[in-house]
């Protein structure tokens, strides 16, 4: 399954280094939000961070990842940081993780070669991860950055690998 998944997708990691698309994981519950967060924060290396007040838009000191996490899942806060995460044993390329409103995270990507099948693999267990603790979730490619086709065949791979019925 590892290189069907890195044949399927290597164009959207590997292309023209330097981009930095989006994956967009929507529909997330509260719990699922904050326990998606915590894990992004507990498996990093290096994290760096950036959060303001949805209300007044002004930038905010956060003290501690948690109050990060549970602010961010409630809703009172906006913004994301970077990580240099490790799934699963694997080190994957530097994720920026955004969010601006309730029940949203986007997961910002630099392609390049840097990706590599397992660090691709990694991050779709994550996703599996997601999944698990709330299959309503929806994982999909940001239709900004991505045509029709891109999307579909993601979706369509994603949904594949956790052996989901397809839509």
């Amino acid at each position: 399954m590892v290189l069907d998944l890195w044949e399927r997708l290597r164009p959207i990691f590997c292309s023209g280094g330097g981009q930095q698309p989006e994956i967009n994981l929507e529909n997330l519950s509260a719990p699922t939000m904050q326990a998606t967060i915590d894990y992004l924060l507990q498996n990093s290396k290096e994290v760096q961070t950036a959060f303001y007040t949805l209300a007044s838009k002004s930038r905010v000191y956060v003290g501690s990842p948690g109050e990060a996490t549970s602010k961010l899942a409630a809703g009172e806060l906006a913004g994301g940081f970077l990580i240099e995460p490790r799934f699963f044993g694997v080190s994957l390329p530097t994720l920026g993780v955004f969010s601006d409103a309730l029940g949203y995270l986007s997961i910002d990507y630099e392609t390049g070669k840097h990706w590599t099948p397992i660090a691709l693999m990694a991050l779709f267990e994550f996703f599996r991860m997601v999944k698990e603790m709330d299959n309503s979730v929806i994982i999909q490619l940001d239709q900004h950055y991505f045509g029709r086709r891109w999307q579909f065949r993601f979706t369509k791979t994603l949904r594949e690998y956790l052996h989901e019925p397809h839509q």
